[in-house]
């Protein structure tokens, strides 16, 4: 069985963004619910539902920095790839993770525009007809 999220980037993730016990642990969860549900449709996936407007995260801040944390790591893997697009950003690192693109855009607007912690290591630029994503490492 391939993981589609290995060890050593749960590890690379805590590390560098230096996740507390308790992310660690949400991001261990996540982690291991992507790598048993990667033959899932990407609409049912539990990753999906953490993304979804259903979830909200004021009750678990661990678990939005965990998300955060890894779909920025992997962001700037793809990024590395495919250029500083929004979109190809977006499909690309859905395809990995095996979640909608959309819900992963959701995400990146609101790490953006709402959080302090993630706004300072990304430039999103998505109104008016462009389409830039910049993940600083």
């Amino acid at each position: 069985m391939k993981k589609l999220v290995k060890a050593q980037d749960i590890k690379a993730i805590i590390k560098k963004y230096n996740l507390s016990e308790d992310e660690a642990y949400e991001l261990d969860n996540i982690c291991f619910d992507i790598n048993a549900e990667k033959d899932m449709a990407m609409y049912s996936t539990s990753l999906s539902f953490y993304l979804s407007p259903y979830y909200t995260f004021k009750e678990n801040k661990e678990r939005y920095n965990a998300i955060a944390a890894l779909l920025h790591y992997f962001g700037t893997k793809i990024q590395r790839e495919v250029g500083p697009f929004f979109n190809k950003t977006c499909q690309t690192l859905a395809m990995t993770l095996n979640t909608a693109p959309r819900l992963i855009e959701r995400m990146f607007r609101g790490m953006f525009l709402d959080n302090v912690r993630w706004s300072h290591q990304m430039y999103l630029a998505d109104r008016c007809g462009l389409n830039t994503l910049e993940l600083y490492k």
